[in-house]
């Protein structure tokens, strides 16, 4: 075997050693979801301008209305904050709010209203991705959606990607 053989080996051999030695646990995206959550990932493209950039999180929930729903969601909104976990991950709570316990007659009909609350503006960082676990409905009609904008820090202009 000849030196540029063994070399292609010997790189073969370390990549898989450092491919199989890491700890997956230890990755944001990879962290063990609770029961009742589902993820988003969201990877940054790498961006000379990133220390004037921040992301601002967009977060919308889909509720089945009944009679039982207050209009109070319609004219206030839903709050929920957006907190970071020590693990590194952001957590995204299921809001809170009121509603009567009358009987209803069909129709049910489903609404989508934008969180708001602290958190949803994060600094730029290409280097880890931005994961979020976020309540998921109770019904299979509800849902919660996760998106991001990229704006200038201190201004409310969306950025294109």
């Amino acid at each position: 075997m000849d030196m540029f053989t063994s070399a292609i080996i010997e790189a073969g051999i370390v990549t898989l050693s450092a491919l199989t030695d890491t700890d997956h646990a230890t990755c944001l995206e990879h962290q063990p979801l609770e029961n009742g959550y589902r993820k988003f990932v969201f990877f940054l493209k790498k961006r000379p301008d990133e220390e004037h950039l921040e992301v601002r999180i967009n977060a919308r929930i889909s509720l089945l209305y009944d009679c039982n729903m207050s209009d109070y969601l319609r004219r206030e909104g839903l709050e929920s904050n957006l907190e970071k976990t020590t693990a590194g991950y952001y957590r995204l709570d299921r809001p809170l709010y009121a509603s009567t316990k009358i009987g209803c007659p069909p129709p049910k009909h489903v609404e989508t209203h934008k969180l708001k609350g602290q958190g949803y503006t994060l600094p730029y960082n290409s280097n880890t991705p931005i994961v979020i676990h976020a309540f998921a409905g109770f019904d299979p009609k509800e849902d919660v959606h996760v998106s991001y904008d990229i704006i200038e820090k201190g201004a409310s202009n969306v950025i294109g990607l």
